[in-house]
């Protein structure tokens, strides 16, 4: 399956259940391989879902202190932009899911667990 590149920031190794096993780069043609409806597009008909090919254009961050946050080079023709899509990869029915952490990796990652859980729980 032939991927275009719209962006060199975004010629990154494939991060995608789709492509798991290949070595290739660039996007994968999620409207393509996400065959199934998100159940929040059923349980939310007003949610606005990504385009799964959008792209964060530049640098988003004017001005900035830190050095952490000064522009990177690297992404100034865009990144790609994370959000719900419309249809997904796996079949929700199907699905089970899994969070393994150590402890004390970052603040406020309980936070993000019990988020992800109830979405999961209460969702899906």
């Amino acid at each position: 399956m032939a991927h275009e590149i719209v962006s060199e920031s975004a010629d990154l190794k494939r991060c995608h259940l789709s492509s798991w096993g290949d070595d290739c780069s660039g996007l994968v043609d999620e409207m393509t391989v996400n065959r199934f409806l998100n159940p929040m597009a059923e349980k939310f008909p007003e949610m606005s879902f990504l385009n799964p090919n959008e792209l964060v254009a530049g640098n988003i961050i004017e001005n900035a202190t830190r050095e952490s946050q000064q522009p990177n080079p690297a992404l100034q023709s865009g990144c790609l932009r994370a959000n719900a899509c419309r249809n997904i990869w796996w079949e929700p029915g199907k699905v089970k899911a899994a969070i393994v952490c150590c402890g004390g990796l970052c603040p406020g990652l309980n936070s993000i667990i019990r988020g992800v859980t109830k979405c999961l729980a209460q969702e899906y």
